[in-house]
């Protein structure tokens, strides 16, 4: 309903692509992908077009490995083969009668807390309004999250204590926004005093810049430092394993390019002792759902930060709750998630949502 900003955007809208893979049995499996590149929405059109094209291959085929693996070879868009990768997972938990975080690891783990984000705003009046508006509408919320952007930083962090119980816990984001590694500790010990409980300090400086990440890490410890832009595959997170840049990484599932990726990254990463957390792009109830799959099944996971779902029209059958402080996953099968499409069609002709005929039809 109204934008968001961080260090070096602010953001008005976003585009989704969402796809559904059905079986003549009538089984559906859904999945969602959105542009990686927060800055340019373009890729969202190619990758439908693309999804009309490659999808034909499946068409009348088995629902095989076989079958499934050259579609992937075909298709070149990341976003449609996130897209893909979600919904075969959906549609593998559907098939064996279970929630799909049963099949990602454990289904005993104890769920994470989840962060609820205050973005930054064009005064300290108005962030202070926003955080109390977030902590009245979120009840039993454990961890709130403050973006900063390497300016007045000091003074944002204050007005949001002020307006915090005791108690809160923080996870400070600062999205690059600091240019060099003595500034940037030098503000981030000042806003743990501030602060008190501080579970992690994420993205400090610029991602390419290792070599600053690993002076702000080291002198943080034994605090944690996530590592965002920083680590967007596999090849990201082995050159901060080598350089010990972070001590632990924020997994996207999107950024990662789908829960099988995701995997991969997150098996190597606590491997390497680093913590985990699980973020989200801009992303529907339905990516939502996969992340807290992960967060859910995966060991490691030291955090959930799935919240940009939250204010968003309820367009879907099946929503991940927030509740006591935690976005828990459906106790169903798959996701638990659909499109309500007579819902799609009334935000429609509210103006609050756009899309074509032709895309729901398909």
């Amino acid at each position: 309903k109204e934008p968001f900003s961080i260090s070096y955007h602010t953001f008005e809208y976003t585009e989704s692509l969402i796809v559904k893979i059905c079986l003549e049995n009538g089984l559906k499996g859904w999945g969602e992908g959105v542009p990686t590149d927060v800055l340019d929405n373009s890729g969202t059109r190619e990758s439908f077009n693309e999804g009309c094209y490659v999808s034909k291959l499946l068409l009348g085929k088995q629902a095989t490995d076989d079958t499934f693996s050259n579609f992937f070879k075909k298709a070149t868009s990341s976003i449609l083969k996130t897209a893909f990768d979600i919904a075969l997972w959906d549609l593998r938990a559907k098939i064996q009668n279970k929630p799909v975080y049963a099949l990602l690891g454990t289904n005993k783990r104890a769920m994470p807390p989840n962060c609820i984000t205050v973005f930054l705003k064009d005064s300290l009046e108005e962030t202070k309004k926003e955080a109390e508006r977030i902590l009245t509408h979120y009840k039993g919320l454990q961890v709130l999250k403050i973006k900063l952007k390497g300016k007045d930083d000091i003074e944002r962090c204050k007005v949001i204590k002020e307006a915090a119980p005791a108690n809160m816990k923080y996870v400070v984001d600062a999205n690059q926004g600091f240019k060099r590694a003595e500034e940037a500790i030098k503000v981030l010990k000042e806003v743990k005093k501030i602060l008190g409980e501080v579970v992690l300090f994420e993205q400090p400086m610029d991602k390419e810049n290792l070599d600053g990440a690993c002076q702000v890490t080291e002198a943080l410890k034994p605090l944690v430092t996530v590592a965002d832009e920083s680590c967007e595959n596999l090849s990201n997170l082995k050159e901060i394993i080598e350089k010990k840049a972070f001590s632990g990484i924020n997994i996207k599932i999107q950024k990662m390019g789908g829960l099988t990726p995701s995997l991969r990254i997150a098996e190597e990463a606590v491997k390497h002792n680093l913590s985990l957390m699980v973020g989200q792009m801009f992303e529907t109830p339905l990516s939502t759902a996969a992340g807290a799959a992960f967060g859910k099944g995966v060991k490691g996971v030291l955090l959930t930060d799935l919240d940009l779902d939250l204010e968003l029209p309820k367009f879907c059958n099946g929503f991940v709750p927030f509740k006591d402080g935690k976005r828990e996953p459906l106790e169903e099968k798959g996701f638990g998630f659909s499109l309500n499409e007579d819902y799609l069609i009334k935000l429609k002709q509210e103006e609050l949502l756009s899309f074509n005929k032709e895309e729901l039809a398909l």
